[in-house]
């Protein structure tokens, strides 16, 4: 499944029932509920380095 569809579905929630992958989408919608106000989205192949850079960054940054 294209993450952009998968994005879009769960945004979308009523959506997602009849897609093959539901059960999935169901799971990861009813986490993104349990931790309250969560927002996803997509990242194009372009920036994702930039993403990546970003998150092994915070990692190696320790603020104690």
């Amino acid at each position: 499944m294209d993450s952009v569809t998968a994005i879009l579905l769960l945004q979308k929630s009523s959506l997602f029932v009849l897609h093959p992958m539901a059960s999935l989408l169901s799971s990861c919608y009813t986490l993104m509920q349990q931790v309250g106000n969560c927002v996803i989205n997509h990242i194009y192949r372009e920036k994702n380095r930039v993403a990546d850079c970003l998150v092994k960054g915070s990692y190696n940054f320790d603020l104690g």
